[in-house]
């Protein structure tokens, strides 16, 4: 009987583990505990969607925090004009001039832009990286899409490669002391770009982004950047201003929740949409202004040369949405902003249009320095 009773308990079990019902109970236990895990590891729900789960499928569903392609949570909660002081600084401690901590503020909710105040504090290392970006010789620039000067104009750009102690220029003690400052700044800039503005889900080891090498161009009086978007796999551009001039415009950027503007439903969308297949020349640029009023609608950054130098009505630069539609940078100041969009009912990344943006006609000399990161 013993016999017996321990056969019929080896049969029933195995015809248990055969039935469909508990392969599926078993299935879908391990698929919640693989959700689980994966969300303790990444912080990013990365859970497939199934026809039992509708709630998850549903775009509105899913918080932009959780966008891989975002930034970080603590910069994802940061509201309208908040601030978040993470505690580096660019320089070295004994260098005296280096005194103000890093600070970030969101200028934007979408795109979400951020401004990083003493990003590169010290006129010490600004310098350097403008006098080797010299010394290495300078190139006009031009897009992949356009030939030079047609879409950036008296524009002209270099390379630093921030994993390159050997550069120097020649027998001169100066120059290669300068270029070894360059090097390292650049250097720093490279990481901390990569620790500040990565979202969590996306950040090594997983070795998913890539930081290219810092450009730094430079703009001759009456230089601009034509309307344009940084592109889908640069999905976070960190733009320095090394001489504290401005002239970067974006606008289509919800900078206060008082934004009457939606170019969701107006025309200037399909314009938008041409700048990856025409080169957009600086009549349409004008229409896009004469649509957005700059100083009034979107964000408008602007430095020493001032809010005049962007022919700014009266009315605009004294009305209601002035406060936040205009901000003010300084010499080593950086503005980072998120080009792309993650969609969770689609599985795909998109661009985002509101990252357009255009460097307008500065007067006087620009020089600026910029890391992207990139999604491999």
């Amino acid at each position: 009987m013993r016999v017996n009773a321990i056969t019929f308990y080896i049969v029933a079990f195995v015809l248990v583990v055969q039935c469909p019902l508990y392969e599926a109970m078993i299935s879908q236990h391990s698929r919640h505990f693989r959700s689980r895990l994966l969300k303790s590891k990444s912080r990013v729900r990365l859970s497939v969607a199934r026809a039992d789960e509708p709630e998850i499928i549903n775009k509105n569903a899913r918080v932009e925090e959780e966008d891989p392609f975002g930034p970080p949570s603590v910069l994802a909660s940061l509201k309208l004009q908040e601030s978040y002081t993470p505690g580096y600084l660019m320089s070295d401690k004994a260098d005296t001039t280096a005194t103000s901590p890093l600070c970030i503020t969101r200028l934007s909710s979408d795109p979400d832009i951020f401004l990083a105040r003493n990003f590169v504090p010290t006129q010490q290392e600004r310098d350097a990286l403008i006098a080797t970006a010299q010394q290495q010789g300078l190139k006009t620039a031009g897009t992949r899409q356009s030939e030079a000067q047609t879409v950036r104009k008296s524009s002209y750009l270099t390379w630093i490669d921030p994993y390159d102690l050997a550069i120097t220029t020649n027998s001169d003690s100066d120059n290669e002391e300068s270029s070894t400052t360059a090097t390292k700044t650049a250097r720093v800039m490279a990481e901390l770009s990569q620790a500040l503005f990565i979202n969590e889900a996306v950040r090594s080891p997983l070795g998913l982004v890539t930081c290219e090498d810092l450009q730094v161009a430079k703009y001759d009086p009456t230089g601009c950047f034509d309307f344009h978007h940084d592109g889908l796999n640069r999905f976070v551009s960190v733009l320095t201003y090394l001489n504290g001039v401005g002239g970067t415009y974006f606008p289509l950027a919800q900078t206060n929740t008082q934004n009457n503007n939606n170019p969701d439903d107006c025309s200037l969308i399909p314009k938008l949409k041409r700048c990856y297949q025409v080169t957009i020349d600086e009549q349409e640029l004008l229409s896009v202004e004469r649509e957005f009023k700059v100083g009034q609608d979107g964000l408008l950054v602007v430095g020493m040369e001032g809010e005049d130098a962007y022919s700014i009505s009266k009315d605009i630069s004294t009305g209601p949405n002035k406060e936040h539609a205009i901000v003010r940078i300084q010499p080593g100041d950086a503005l980072v902003f998120y080009n792309s969009k993650f969609l969770w009912n689609k599985r795909t990344a998109i661009e985002n249009y509101r990252a357009m943006h255009a460097g307008l006609r500065v007067p006087q000399e620009k020089w600026i320095a910029t890391n992207w990161l990139r999604m491999k």
